[in-house]
């Protein structure tokens, strides 16, 4: 089976490996099948639903998590916040843990601004 699977470009970096070099064969099944996805950080299965990919955990379209916001800002639902002074911060509703990722920002103010990524870890 490892022969076969290594005759499928771009595979390895798609599945998670263990120490032993060996795959997750249910990771796999779920990749090819295209359905509910299984990805382990630590002792912690995640599962992923639809378009989201290995390395993300979260819902298809990230958004701003109105609960983790400090400071004086006001959100809209097209994803844009307005900062009313001081040193405001808030994060998104998806994490990410492998891979490459970008994200776009728009500032449409003068002041200072802050962008990042968070590692929990």
């Amino acid at each position: 089976m490892d022969k076969i699977l290594q005759e499928i470009p771009g595979l390895r970096n798609s599945i998670q490996e263990d120490n032993s070099n060996s795959f997750d064969y249910e990771q796999l099944r779920c990749l090819l099948e295209g359905s509910q996805q299984k990805t382990q950080i630590g002792a912690t299965n995640y599962y992923t639903k639809g378009f989201e990919s290995f390395g993300r955990v979260g819902p298809i379209t990230t958004e701003w998590n109105e609960g983790s916001k400090t400071g004086d800002m006001i959100l809209f639902q097209n994803n844009e916040i307005y900062s009313n002074g001081g040193f405001s911060s808030i994060r998104a509703n998806t994490g990410i843990f492998r891979g490459k990722w970008q994200y776009e920002v728009q500032l449409k103010t003068k002041g200072l601004a802050q962008i990042g990524f968070y590692n929990y870890y």
